[in-house]
Formats: C-alpha cells, structure tokens, sequence
C-alpha cells in the first residue's frame, strides 16, 4: 500500500483525538505530506472504525492517486497550507497545523 506509515499515522492521529475527546463524531479532519503526496483521512467515516486502507492519497494538485473514499471536504485547504508552507515533511491536524517537529534548540558558546 502506498505510503503505509502515513496512512498509519493519519489513522492514530484521528483515532487519539477521538479518544481524547478533541472531535466529536466525524468532525476535524487529519492530514500528513510526503514528498509530492498527501495523506488525508476521509469525509464522513467514523474514526473508531478508520484503517490505514481508507486514508486516501492525493497529489498536491488534489488529484487521487490512491483513494478508495471521497477525502474530507477540507482536502482543498490542506493543500493550500502545504503549497504555502513549500515544507515537503509538514503534517496537518484537525482545522490547523503544527510544525513539523520541535523548534531548534539554541546553542551557547
């Protein structure tokens, strides 16, 4: 399967949101860039049965590369963010994003 870690990781996220409480229902929406792909839970499918298999992949053009469900309805506004952003390794969560890992530590000399 195409980007499986991504796949994996879209679902976990969508998952421990759901348990943590941050979503209700099928609300919010996850997504994490790979090179020139996208990995974006899909619209409408409960995240306690979400797999891996049906997390879609796009192109940053929107287009389907492997997607056997209809994306979440904000596909359009995750795109924008990772062409603004120009970051290739940059991961989405629900309505924002955060950085793509920790700030760099400042050194002292």
């Amino acid at each position: 399967m195409l980007l499986d870690d991504e796949r994996a990781e879209v679902v976990a996220t969508c998952q421990a949101l759901r348990r943590d409480r941050l979503v209700v229902g099928t609300a919010g929406n996850v997504s994490v860039r790979a090179g020139d792909l996208v990995a974006i839970s899909p619209s409408g499918v409960a995240y306690e049965t979400l797999t891996a298999e049906m997390v879609g992949v796009h192109r940053l053009d929107g287009a389907p590369v492997d997607a056997p469900l209809a994306p979440s309805s904000e596909l359009p506004l995750h795109l924008a963010i990772y062409a603004a952003t120009d970051n290739p390794d940059h991961s989405g969560g629900p309505g924002g994003f955060g950085p793509p890992g920790p700030p760099p530590r400042s050194q002292s000399r």
